[in-house]
């Protein structure tokens, strides 16, 4: 779709802010024609906003780019880009802090990673600072996450160990004494029950079986 926001004002808006190559054209145009700079000043990076969040980002100063840029539009015909800071509304920001930031709890941690630092402080969301980080920072935030991840790992290893530890203790508690047990059963083995009833013991002579063989006596 061809942007409806007329040549003369696209000309100015690029001319104004942004150092553009004499002739460039700087949007798709109408039938009149592309709009095209007049005057520029220098080369390089340009800034470009976004015209429903405000937030800005950097392209290269190329006529393709700067072409591609102001071609950009919504569904309603509206650009989604402006080269004018004044065109684009504030951004909403928020308070956050990226994880490589100086004020980070675990900055000596990082520190002695080797990790970068970085300024950015104006992040709205917890989402914001992990996509912030994976892009701006890939290796510092992958050390990171690997950094996390072991200590997780450790944790749950020394969890283990504790469990294991307090399990064995508690099964220690639960097995008998063995002896403690033998010495009890030897005492109740030596002591008589009082209701035991008494040892009956004969008087009548003992009697002796006869060899074999042997000759009877008379009498017996």
């Amino acid at each position: 779709m061809v942007s409806t926001v007329p040549n003369e004002e696209r000309e100015r808006d690029a001319k104004i802010e942004y150092d553009l190559a004499v002739g460039d054209s700087v949007g798709g145009g109408t039938e009149d024609g592309p709009s095209r700079v007049y005057e520029a000043r220098n080369a390089g990076r340009i800034k470009a906003y976004d015209t429903l969040t405000g937030e800005a980002s950097w392209i290269n100063n190329t006529p393709d780019n700067r072409r591609q840029a102001m071609a950009k539009v919504r569904a309603d015909g509206t650009p989604v880009l402006t080269f004018i800071k004044e065109k684009a509304p504030t951004p909403v920001r928020g308070a956050l802090k990226c994880v490589l930031h100086v004020d980070d709890i675990q900055r000596l941690r990082w520190d002695g990673m080797g990790l970068p630092t970085c300024t950015k402080s104006n992040l709205r969301s917890e989402y914001d600072v992990e996509k912030h980080a994976e892009k701006a920072h890939k290796r510092a935030y992958a050390a990171i996450v690997k950094a996390k991840g072991d200590e997780e790992k450790e944790e749950e290893r020394a969890y283990r160990r504790a469990q294991m530890r307090a399990f064995t203790k508690m099964a220690g508690d639960m097995t008998p004494d063995l002896n403690a047990v033998r010495k009890a059963r030897e005492g109740e083995e030596s002591v008589v029950s009082p209701d035991a009833a008494p040892l009956y013991v004969s008087n009548k002579p003992v009697k002796t079986k006869r060899p074999r063989g042997r000759p009877r006596k008379d009498g017996q």
